[in-house]
């Protein structure tokens, strides 16, 4: 994943993780307002795929097991997703 920083106004430093797909959506975007790619293949999840998962969103990341991985098996925003309710 990529790794894109920004530092603000007032100094305080900004990051973006961004997996490949996202990256390529995003990235002129980011380049023209003056975010800097620092590294990429980063391990990280990525900012905007979390925004559409529904354990995310629903704040379900610690309900048991059986839940999570049903929720995952209905979703269909994120099919590549290398979580599919694994961590609480």
């Amino acid at each position: 994943m990529a790794t894109w920083k920004k530092k603000d106004e007032a100094g305080a430093v900004h990051f973006q993780f961004l997996c490949a797909s996202c990256n390529e959506k995003k990235k002129a975007l980011l380049e023209n307002d003056q975010w800097t790619l620092v590294r990429t293949d980063e391990p990280a999840s990525c900012n905007d795929c979390v925004l559409r998962c529904a354990l995310t969103v629903r704040q379900l990341w610690g309900a048991e097991e059986r839940v999570r991985y049903e929720i995952c098996d209905r979703c269909c925003v994120n099919e590549k997703c290398e979580l599919k309710g694994r961590y609480s």
